[in-house]
């Protein structure tokens, strides 16, 4: 009995670090490469267009 109070008390505290420290830093980081993804996009369209506009 004492065990599995034991059991069910670590994977509390786990599940709760996961929900309260972990998920935050992904959700940043995740945010921060998709906007770093998106300014890629935007600059390469830019270079392109300069390029464009420089041939013509």
């Amino acid at each position: 009995m004492f065990v599995r109070c034991l059991l069910l008390g670590i994977s509390l505290v786990l599940l709760l670090f996961i929900f309260d420290i972990l998920l935050p830093k992904l959700k940043l980081k995740y945010r921060l490469y998709k906007e770093l993804k998106e300014k890629k996009k935007r600059q390469d369209a830019f270079a392109k267009k300069m390029k464009e506009l420089e041939i013509k």
